[in-house]
């Protein structure tokens, strides 16, 4: 079930009222494969909401920093997400791989051709 489905209503007629909503929630969510949500790699820091203020969960507050420390977090997380995303890519070719064994032809082997 994509985003939007869980956002509009049957009739799917009320989707641009929703559609903020749902990228911020695809931009505010931490990916699966790279573990980092695409906020962070643009911030340097995770959002802070309205109701951060009331409930204060987040004790460290990132927006006090430094441009140059705000830079250097976002860069680890960039080279973090790399890091994260070529090894699930290694791990889906090994799956691939083992399930798909190569197979080498010679000029003069019989293939099937299909049209």
């Amino acid at each position: 079930m994509g985003i939007m489905e869980k956002y509009v209503d049957a009739s799917h007629r009320d989707w641009e009222e929703k559609l903020t909503a749902a990228v911020y929630a695809i931009n505010t969510t931490v990916h699966a494969v790279t573990k980092v949500s695409p906020f962070f790699l643009i911030h340097g820091r995770d959002p802070f909401l309205p109701c951060d203020a009331m409930l204060p969960t987040n004790t460290k507050k990132l927006h006090d920093d430094s441009p140059e420390e705000r830079k250097n977090r976002v860069l680890r997380a960039l080279q973090e997400a790399k890091r994260n995303t070529v090894k699930f890519q290694t791990q889906v070719k090994d799956r691939f791989d083992a399930k798909h064994p190569s197979v080498e032809y010679r000029p003069g082997d019989l293939v099937l051709h299909a049209d």
